[in-house]
């Protein structure tokens, strides 16, 4: 999925994820992610909470992750 490529682009292989149906509304939006090893999950979770934006490209449109 488009999440699992962005994270695994930044921090390391994703092994799984999952994303909700979403409410419309991107700031209530989740997804869960389990990376393949502790320590990358460990760096997401820091950048995440410094307020890191993720931004890929998908059929010519820009994505917040």
């Amino acid at each position: 999925t488009l999440i699992m490529q962005t994270f695994s682009k930044q921090f390391g292989p994703v092994s799984f994820c999952k994303k909700l149906p979403t409410t419309n509304d991107p700031d209530t939006d989740v997804a869960f992610i389990t990376f393949q090893n502790s320590a990358d999950a460990e760096k997401a979770v820091e950048a995440l909470k410094e307020g890191i934006t993720l931004n890929t490209t998908w059929q010519h449109m820009t994505v917040n992750v």
